[in-house]
C-alpha cells in the first residue's frame, strides 16, 4: 500500500479585524490519501516571522501584536503533514502622544494647542480633534477649534484630543 499526504483546500486570509474581536476560521476540506488523519487543527506563529507555531481554537480572540502573525490548517496522518499558510491582519484603536497642558490664560484670550501625533495602528482615522468639559468634573465632552476663545468659566475644564477609526476612540 501506497500512502500519501493529505491534501486540503486552500485557506484564504482572513478579513481584517480589530484588536479584541474574535477570528472565525472554517476549517479547509481534508483528503486522507490512502491513511486516515490522525491529527489536525490550526495553529498560529507565536512571533511575527519566526516559523513557529502554536496550535488555537476558532473562535480566537486576536490582539493587536498578532498582526502580520502567520496561520495554518495542519492536517497529518502516518505519511507526514500538510498545510498551507496565510498573513493576518489586525488593527488596533488609534494611540496618541501626549498633550501638554496649556500655559494659563486670561479670560477672553485664545488658547492655542498643537495637536499630538497619531497613530492610526492600521485602520483610517474617521475623525479627530479637541475637546472641552461642558462643565468643571462633568466628565461630558464637546469638541471645539483651536485656537479657542477662553472664558473665565472655563477655569478647571478638562481639554482633550480624541481620534477615532474603525476599531474605536
Amino acid at each position: 500500500t501506497v500512502n500519501n499526504v493529505p491534501s486540503l483546500t486552500p485557506i484564504t486570509a482572513p478579513s481584517a479585524v480589530c484588536s479584541g474581536a474574535n477570528l472565525s476560521l472554517t476549517a479547509p476540506s481534508i483528503t486522507p490519501n490512502g491513511s486516515a488523519i490522525t491529527s489536525q487543527g490550526w495553529e498560529i506563529e507565536t512571533a511575527v516571522g519566526n516559523n513557529t507555531f502554536v496550535a488555537f481554537t476558532s473562535p480566537f480572540t486576536v490582539n493587536f501584536a498578532d498582526n502580520g502573525k502567520e496561520i495554518r490548517y495542519t492536517a497529518t496522518n502516518i505519511v507526514e503533514q500538510y498545510h498551507n499558510e496565510v498573513v493576518i491582519t489586525v488593527h488596533d484603536e488609534p494611540s496618541l502622544s501626549a498633550i501638554t497642558a496649556p500655559s494659563a490664560v486670561c479670560s477672553g484670550s485664545n488658547l492655542s494647542l498643537t495637536s499630538p501625533i497619531i497613530t492610526p495602528n492600521g485602520a483610517a482615522i474617521s475623525t479627530e480633534g479637541w475637546e472641552i468639559e461642558t462643565a468643571v468634573s462633568s466628565n461630558t465632552f464637546v469638541a471645539f477649534a483651536s485656537p479657542f476663545t477662553v472664558n473665565y468659566t472655563d477655569n478647571g475644564k478638562e481639554i482633550r484630543y480624541t481620534a477615532t477609526n474603525a476599531c474605536g476612540t
